[in-house]
């Protein structure tokens, strides 16, 4: 059989705080049952983002533990993916935010009260 996580906490308008929160959730479910499969994201930008997010930090831990390694200059450093990830099978249910087509994840940065 096969093992099924079901995250149900996706925020509208994610910001680092939700994202965090997605990273630990996947993280923690792989240390316990090994890696994924695949991932599924069924539902708008904002699920499609958090799934991206949560897949790549659990396959590639930043190297220093810091969440803005990935995160795009000024607020982060930027860093490239370094290897593959879990396949994402994005399933989106509206149209507009084009967030299955792109490997980049939009959130709301609360520190800085900035969008990135």
């Amino acid at each position: 059989g096969h093992h099924v996580d079901i995250y149900y906490e996706i925020t509208v308008e994610p910001n680092n705080v939700s994202f965090q929160h997605a990273i630990d959730y996947a993280t923690n479910q792989t240390s316990l049952h090994g890696p994924y499969d695949a991932v599924i994201a069924l539902g708008g930008g904002s699920t499609i983002d958090t799934a991206k997010v949560a897949n790549l930090y659990a396959c590639h831990p930043p190297p220093n533990d810091d969440f803005y390694d990935y995160v795009n200059p000024p607020l982060g450093k930027g860093l490239p993916v370094p290897g593959p990830l879990t396949p994402l099978i994005a399933i989106p249910t509206t149209a507009g935010t084009g967030s299955e087509t792109t490997g980049v994840a939009i959130f709301d940065d609360a520190p800085t009260r900035s969008k990135t």
